[in-house]
């Protein structure tokens, strides 16, 4: 569960590049955040009422401009982009 909660820390300092495999098998990137100054829709979004699930990462995908859910067993690559040295999938 560690990992996963490192993942929601990264998406709530700000934006995060992740590639995984979606159900289809297809492999698909989308740019996604948990942080409320790059999203307004997320002034809204109450954090402390939604558990940590460590089967799922939901946040918002600035790429499709809406909620979406990642299996963290299917991410291929994760890239912090507010980091000074992106970092592959821990």
């Amino acid at each position: 569960m560690t990992d996963v909660f490192n993942k929601i820390l990264d998406l709530k300092q700000g934006v995060v590049d992740v590639e995984f495999r979606k159900k289809d098998g297809t492999v698909t990137t989308r740019k996604m955040t948990l942080n409320s100054s790059i999203v307004a829709a997320l002034k809204t979004w109450d954090d402390y009422t939604t558990e940590v699930n460590p089967n799922l990462i939901k946040a918002w995908s600035i790429t499709d401009d809406g909620w979406r859910a990642v299996k963290p067993d299917l991410i291929q690559k994760w890239t912090p982009l507010h980091k000074s040295s992106p970092l592959q999938e821990r």
